[in-house]
């Protein structure tokens, strides 16, 4: 069996058709200097680990064309 690589990706249903989407995220290549600034102004700890990815702001049904603002998920908790 072969290996595929997985990406990160951001599932949404269409509000227009009801069908299920992806959009893949952009997983930030940081320089250490950049991690540092991340450190220091957001908070991240050293033992926090991972890949820090964006988020589309306007996403578009890849069925029915519609298009939607976007917004973050853990926003309803």
């Amino acid at each position: 069996m072969a290996d595929v690589e997985l990406r990160p990706a951001f599932a949404w249903d269409c509000e227009s058709c009801g069908r299920e989407n992806f959009a893949r995220t952009v997983v930030a290549d940081l320089l250490p200097e950049d991690l540092d600034v991340l450190k220091q102004e957001h908070g991240v700890e050293a033992w926090e680990t991972g890949d820090f990815v964006s988020m589309p702001k306007v996403v578009v049904c890849q069925f029915c064309d519609a298009r939607f603002g976007t917004r973050d998920y853990r926003e309803d908790e």
